[in-house]
C-alpha cells in the first residue's frame, strides 16, 4: 500500500501544517508566495523554508505554479512581490528539481499546478523530435516530458542561452494567441483553467489529473469521460476555505485506488 497527500496552492498560508500526513508522500502544487491578504515577506519566506525542510525530511514533492514561475519571467503580474522578487527568485531556484512541473503517482494519475491540455502537449512534444506524446502515452511519460522540458529551459535561462525565459511555460504569449486568463487550450500546465481542461485534457480516456490553481470551497471531482468510474479532473485549491482540505490517495495492494478528502487536524501556530 502506498499513500499520497496532495495539497493545493499555498500563497503564504500555514494551513498545510494541519494537512500533511507524515506517512504519506505529500505533494505541494505550488504558488508559495503572493498572498491574498497582507503578509510580511519574512513570514512568507519562513513558511516556504519550513515546507522545503518538511519535504526534505519526509520525502515530499514541491511543484511550481504560475505565481512561482512569474518570478523567472521578468514581468510583473498579479500580486507579485516586486520589492522581494530577486530573493524570491533565488529561493525558488533552490527547489528546481526533476519534479518541478508534474508528479506521476502511477501510470494513470498525474499532479500538476493547473493541468495538461492535449494542444499544449502535442505542440510542445512535436517541436522536440525526441518526444512524440500521443494517446498511448501514460501519466509517467507525460510527467517525464514536462519536467525534462522545464529543466532544460530553466538551465538555458540561467546560462544565458535564450532570449525568452521558460518559453513553454509562459502565460502571456500573444505570439501564440494565448490569453492572459487561461481559457485558451494552448495554455501551459501552470496556467490553464479547469473549464478548458475539462474539454481539452490530454489523454482524458486514461489519465486522471489533480490540479490546484483555481480556488474551490472544497475538493471537487469532475468526470472527464462518460464512463463511470473513469478518469477525472480533481480540483484541490481549497486552503482559503475555513475547512481547508487536501486529497489523500491510497494505492491499495489489490490494485484499486482510493481517494479521500483529508481535513485539517493539527494546530497551526
Amino acid at each position: 500500500m502506498q499513500r499520497y497527500n496532495v495539497i493545493g496552492d499555498i500563497h503564504g498560508r500555514t494551513k498545510w501544517r494541519m494537512l500533511v500526513v507524515d506517512d504519506a508522500t505529500n505533494i505541494f502544487l505550488g504558488d508559495y508566495f503572493d498572498p491574498y491578504s497582507f503578509m510580511s515577506f519574512d513570514d512568507m519566506k519562513a513558511n516556504f523554508l519550513e515546507i522545503k525542510e518538511y519535504c526534505r525530511e519526509h520525502g515530499g514533492v514541491m511543484l511550481m505554479g504560475n505565481h512561482d514561475l512569474h518570478y523567472f519571467h521578468h514581468e510583473e503580474s498579479s500580486r507579485m512581490d516586486v520589492d522581494s522578487k530577486d530573493e524570491i527568485k533565488e529561493l525558488l531556484g533552490g527547489i528546481v528539481s526533476e519534479s518541478s512541473i508534474a508528479y506521476a503517482i502511477n501510470e494513470s494519475i498525474i499532479c500538476s499546478h493547473a493541468g495538461f491540455t492535449d494542444p499544449w502537449v502535442r505542440v510542445e512534444s512535436e517541436i522536440r523530435s525526441e518526444y512524440k506524446l500521443d494517446e498511448t502515452s501514460d501519466a509517467c511519460r507525460l510527467a517525464d516530458f514536462a519536467n525534462e522540458l522545464f529543466c532544460k529551459q530553466y538551465y538555458d535561462m540561467c546560462n544565458g542561452r535564450v532570449e525568452e525565459s521558460l518559453p513553454s511555460f509562459r502565460f502571456r504569449n500573444h505570439a501564440r494567441h494565448i490569453d492572459s486568463y487561461g481559457i485558451s487550450p494552448a495554455q501551459s500546465p501552470v496556467w490553464v483553467r479547469p473549464e478548458t481542461l475539462c474539454q481539452y485534457a490530454f489523454n482524458k480516456q486514461k489519465i486522471t489529473q489533480i490540479v490546484g490553481h483555481t480556488q474551490q470551497y472544497g475538493i471537487r471531482r469532475i468526470s472527464l469521460t462518460p464512463a463511470n468510474p473513469g478518469p477525472e479532473l480533481i480540483l484541490v485549491d481549497c486552503l482559503e476555505h475555513p475547512t481547508a482540505q487536501s486529497l489523500l490517495i491510497t494505492l491499495n495492494d489489490d490494485d484499486t485506488t482510493t481517494f479521500e478528502i483529508h481535513y485539517m487536524y493539527r494546530q497551526s501556530p
